[in-house]
């Protein structure tokens, strides 16, 4: 026959607990806590991974570089722009003088943050300037959200030496420019959107067509032609899972870009967006502007006018520009500061919360007074302490350690500790009243059961 009070008390894991020893009441507490955080981190997952990541930008946002960065340029087409050049898109013979206008002041490279699916007069001209220059990229556009196949344009430029399993990223869905275009190198402007809508990932490599093609970015650091590049599986604990490895112009050294596992470049939001430097378009073509500011640069050319698609959240603003995104890939590649988040890092966080449960059974083992104050606070500070851990190896080594379950853990293990040492102790107490009770008179093993010692 089933005993149901037996049953019961399986039901009850606190009240197990307190008829264990208390060392193993407080580790199966600690254990509960583990399964418990599992749990509501898989329950929770999109809100929670909005939170760690928008907590985590904190190793970013609070020691944001402000040191203008003068290696790259941003040249906008802004409101100021359209209003006295005309609507987009604007006519090619325009384009083709603001790319000769670009190339005069000195740009080592032109990125153009935009493709041209459509043909139309004065495409030959344009080409003829993007030919002509010291370097020029335009933009394609993978679609990896569309659920239906739309194909405009033709890709051009994909990458030999990767396979599309180690690109990550495929889609049969594209937005390029005209074919008349094939000729100028082109590299895509895809990202990953996060579920909050901000962008804090871009593939490297998309493939389509069973062609992995590179990102824009990635594109400043390939030469000759065909372009090549490997990616191989990272080694070491700290180390990236995939690493990309582009050969270098003769007689340098090759390039590693760490990416995720998936593929993915992280941006960098090292660079407080005030750094970047920025000209308007129309001031470009009407010579209005200081020449230095695109000498021996890479230019960035992009949409800024209000009314544009291309707006992102960022940890600094609500309403970013993509282009801007691309000059903080440009520059963390060029500083060889890619963030990424090391092979181990679920080891090295499984460490950090045995670290918290073994802080927390030792409260849990002080006197009394110890863990009725020391258990609460540590509620507070482990969470804290397994995000100043992210903040500080975030800004010191761009490495993306995350801190969400050592901080879920810490709070849930320091509140189910905190309730089984009071629960034990109201149980003694009720014990001791219950036994003196037997002796003596109610109101007496009340006053010595409950009240603090007295001279009385």
């Amino acid at each position: 026959m089933l005993d149901w009070s037996r049953f019961k008390q399986l039901l009850n894991p606190l009240g197990f607990a307190l008829r264990l020893m208390p060392a193993g009441g407080r580790w199966l507490m600690l254990l509960a806590a583990a399964l418990i955080s599992a749990v509501l981190i898989m329950a929770l997952r999109p809100a929670l991974d909005t939170l760690e990541e928008r907590l985590g930008a904190l190793g970013w946002t609070l020691y944001a570089e402000s040191e203008p960065e003068r290696r790259i340029t941003i040249v906008q087409i802004d409101e100021k722009s359209l209003a006295e050049v005309g609507a987009w898109p604007w006519p090619r013979q325009q384009m083709a003088k603001l790319v000769d206008a670009i190339d005069q002041a000195g740009a080592q490279l032109q990125l153009h943050d935009i493709y041209f699916p459509e043909t139309n007069d004065g495409d030959a001209a344009f080409i003829r300037a993007l030919q002509s220059a010291r370097g020029a990229v335009l933009a394609q556009l993978p679609d990896l959200q569309s659920t239906q196949t739309v194909r405009s344009g033709l890709m051009t430029h994909p990458v030999t030496g990767i396979s599309c399993d180690a690109a990550g990223s495929s889609t049969q869905s594209f937005v390029a420019s005209n074919a008349v275009f094939a000729a100028i190198p082109k590299g895509h402007v895809a990202a990953i959107v996060a579920s909050d809508g901000a962008i804090r990932k871009v593939p490297a490599f998309i493939c389509v067509d069973g062609e992995p093609y590179p990102a824009l970015a990635l594109t400043a650091f390939f030469h000759g032609e065909p372009w090549a590049a490997t990616i191989t599986t990272g080694t070491g604990l700290f180390g990236p899972a995939k690493l990309l490895q582009i050969d270098a112009y003769p007689g340098l050294p090759g390039l590693e870009i760490p990416l995720d596992r998936d593929g993915n470049l992280r941006i960098s939001y090292r660079h407080d967006p005030i750094s970047y430097q920025a000209i308007s378009a129309v001031d470009v073509l009407n010579g209005e502007f200081d020449a230095a500011m695109l000498d021996s640069t890479w230019v960035l050319i992009g949409h800024t006018a209000a009314g544009t698609a291309d707006i992102v959240p960022t940890p600094y603003s609500g309403a970013t520009h993509g282009v801007e995104l691309q000059a903080r890939l440009l520059a963390s590649l060029l500083d060889t500061a890619v963030p990424y988040t090391p092979r181990a890092a679920n080891w090295l966080l499984g460490l950090l919360s045995l670290a918290f449960a073994g802080v927390l059974f030792l409260l849990a083992s002080a006197r009394e007074r110890v863990g009725a104050y020391g258990l609460p606070a540590a509620a507070v500070l482990l969470p804290l302490a397994a995000l100043a851990l992210h903040i500080q190896l975030l800004s010191a080594l761009e490495l993306w350690l995350g801190w969400l379950f050592p901080a879920v853990y810490g709070l849930c293990a320091a509140s189910l500790l905190l309730l089984l040492e009071q629960s034990r102790v109201r149980h003694e107490r009720s014990r001791v009243y219950s036994n003196l009770n037997s002796y003596l008179p109610n109101e007496v093993a009340k006053e010595i059961a409950y009240a603090l010692p007295s001279s009385s």
